[in-house]
């Protein structure tokens, strides 16, 4: 039905005191408001009060109250499924694309759209009334009030590039307005884009370089990276039509290289050494505003946690507010719940003793998964499956010179369960669920087989039968391939989830429970560390894409191979056993050399998007950006359908034609609309 009532198209709710940045006594004591005048947005308070509560209003990014975010950007790739609990049918449809993935969808696609929308109006306000505010008070120097402005502008840029990723042509007004806004027509993809990257360019000229601004704040930088990318994405189109829809510049790919490089080039942030330091629990963190105990210095732009919940606010909950006070006081509101998104059901390897319990160094739920291509990616490229183990221990295997695939993903887990549960259990041959192999010691009945902290399961990318496993390896722990799950008879899909390592670059140990005690209970389901949204090494592949695309292959091969010196095993490193015995690599030995890209790995279009795709998951792994990758690069369609683990998504999104390469407009939007103009055009191709 039309609500021709409304008075505003989204509900404005801000509560200022979820300030990011709990270093400046300033933010921490602005008033509580939940419902508010428009003239508040044209005093100096009312706009600082508004451009804090956009920092805070990020966190739904890591929201346990919903996994919008996580459904939309990485579910349903050749890299990533979803794999949720029930046997895989909540939020299946977008793994297996179906017509489940409708505009009624209010658990996913309604609270995308609309979160997207309050933070672009509180953007609108910021920009409209900003000229009007006098510069002196809280914008004592004109550093201080352009930042503001600044941050108004990145705010809107980066809102409308979620909902332009997404949706395509959208709804975007970009003025403050008090009267009801429910006429407004969609706006062509070219020109969200165009307005995009206006803002981008007004927020970087606007704003402070990173160094003189707070952790967490955002910089000059941030806004050249963002503006890269937006570059970048505008430049990935191939077809002609896809030309035509964003409207592509012959000289976008240049502008993401010359944007991307002046991030690079400004010196104020720094590659970690080692790939590990990045994710690493003691560099994960900065409570101190004069920096003492500054994070990890790769990063350009984090969302910002405290360990004083009541900094963190509150959020937008599943009903689409901002203020959930009533229902969540101090814990689930705003909590980072990332731990548990890219986890498996390591847990439910749980048989003979191996007592692969539930830890606080893992995550908890099963949401998430990396395919079995996904772990390809890191030693192949191109990958090449046709038979076992087809393309194993070749010269394009990375994984003997490229560190990352051992240090994203958990490959070993120990026995940590209490010592008297592991002893040996089941010596009949003829059971499939019997794992006592590997060993040629004599089965005591008995016996204990592991002691506390023993490793007890290890992984390898093999695609290996059961039988050949147990023949292969002769260890005293129990190893495991990607591909072997029916044969333990476990036919539940978060049940095969169990047999997958897990993605460890969110594991927090410092997690918190619904008591607000931090604490290293397994099922402590808060965490407080800090959600990377940009960071120096991505800075380096969107330049050397550009340049890529732009014929300069030189420039490409460089930027690259920056990063793939720092991915490589190094002296001193203690290498898994996967490294020697699966990959034919070195215990010892610095790789840096080899892991280096020539101009031939990517001199052509095909040799790019190819390369590109597959450096970026290497690189930035469940870091919620493989939906949209494969989008821009016109891929989603035959990566899916050649890679994703379940037939009907493979089937389904080839047979969408399209549809699914954008999601459909809410249809609580349309019925707002006071003058709804024909369906084709309020909505998107396939979903009417």
């Amino acid at each position: 039905m039309k609500n021709k009532n409304m008075k505003l198209f989204f509900l404005l709710l801000i509560p200022a005191t979820l300030c990011l940045l709990q270093g400046c006594k300033d933010f921490l004591e602005e008033p509580v408001i939940s419902k508010v005048s428009s003239d508040y947005y044209t005093s100096e308070n009312g706009i600082n009060a508004l451009v804090n509560s956009m920092y805070s209003r990020m966190r739904w990014q890591g929201s346990g109250a919903s996994q919008s975010f996580l459904r939309m950007n990485q579910y349903g790739t050749d890299t990533w499924w979803g794999v949720s609990g029930n046997n895989n049918t909540a939020n299946q449809a977008f793994d297996n694309y179906s017509s489940a993935i409708n505009s009624l969808d209010a658990e996913t696609i309604k609270i995308f759209w609309e979160v997207n929308y309050r933070m672009l109006y509180s953007a609108n306000i910021v920009i409209t009334n900003m000229p009007s505010i006098p510069r002196n008070s809280i914008y004592k120097k004109s550093t201080e009030y352009d930042q503001a402005l600044g941050e108004g502008y990145f705010f809107r840029a980066y809102t409308l590039l979620l909902l332009a990723e997404q949706f395509g042509a959208i709804p975007m007004p970009i003025k403050a307005s008090d009267e009801a806004v429910d006429d407004i027509k969609r706006s062509p993809l070219a020109d969200v884009y165009k307005q995009i990257i206006d803002d981008f360019r007004n927020a970087q000229a606007l704003m402070k370089d990173f160094n003189n601004v707070e952790y967490g704040r955002l910089s000059k930088q941030a806004a050249q990276h963002f503006l890269a990318k937006t570059y970048l994405e505008r430049a990935s189109a191939i077809s002609a039509k896809e030309k035509i829809r964003r409207e592509t510049q012959s000289s976008d790919a240049d502008s993401a290289a010359y944007f991307a490089d002046l991030v690079i080039n400004s010196k104020q942030f720094v590659l970690e050494s080692n790939f590990n330091k990045v994710f690493d629990f003691n560099n994960a963190y900065s409570m101190t505003p004069d920096r003492s105990a500054q994070a990890s210095k790769e990063r350009i732009w984090v969302i910002k946690y405290s360990k004083n919940f009541e900094l963190n606010g509150f959020g937008d909950d599943g009903a689409g507010f901002m203020s959930n006070e009533g229902t969540y006081p101090i814990d689930r509101g705003n909590e980072n719940a990332r731990f548990a998104w890219c986890a498996s059901g390591y847990q439910k390897i749980n048989f003979d003793g191996l007592s692969t319990s539930r830890h606080y160094l893992l995550g908890r739920w099963v949401y998430t998964n990396p395919t079995p291509h996904c772990f390809d990616i890191f030693g192949y490229s191109p990958t090449v499956h046709e038979g076992e183990n087809e393309g194993l221990n070749t010269t394009s295997d990375f994984n003997r010179y490229d560190s990352r695939m051992y240090k994203s993903f958990r490959f070993t887990h120990f026995a940590w369960k209490s010592n008297s549960a592991h002893s040996w259990q089941n010596n009949n041959p003829s059971d499939r669920n019997t794992y006592n192999w590997g060993l040629d010691a004599v089965f005591v009945p008995g016996q204990k087989r592991f002691l506390l902290n023993d490793t007890c399961v290890s992984f390898t990318p093999e695609r290996l039968s059961l039988d050949k496993l147990k023949s292969k390896y002769k260890k005293r722990y129990f190893v495991f391939t990607l591909q072997q799950s029916d044969d333990y008879q476990q036919q539940r899909v978060e049940d095969r989830t169990a047999y997958i390592p897990s993605l460890i670059k969110y594991a927090d140990n410092e997690r918190y429970n619904s008591t607000a005690t931090f604490d290293n209970n397994a099922s402590a389901t808060r965490s407080t560390k800090d959600i990377i949204l940009a960071r120096l090494a991505e800075t380096y592949l969107i330049a050397a894409e550009a340049y890529a695309r732009a014929g300069k292959y030189d420039l490409a091969v460089a930027r690259t191979n920056v990063v793939r010196e720092r991915a490589a095993w190094k002296n001193g490193e203690v290498r898994p056993w996967q490294v020697v015995e699966v990959h034919g690599g070195s215990p010892t030995g610095d790789f840096s050399a080899e892991n280096k890209i020539k101009v031939t790995d990517i001199n052509s279009l095909d040799k790019t998007v190819a390369f590109f795709l597959d450096e970026r998951e290497r690189e930035l792994s469940g870091e919620l950006n493989r939906w949209v990758d494969l989008t821009r690069c016109e891929k989603l369609i035959e990566y899916v359908a050649k890679f994703h683990p379940l037939n009907d998504a493979k089937t389904n999104v080839a047979a969408g034609n399209g549809k699914y390469l954008l999601r459909p407009i809410p249809q609580t939007h349309i019925d707002r609309l006071r003058n709804p103009r024909p369906i084709a055009e309020e909505q998107n191709p396939g979903y009417y």
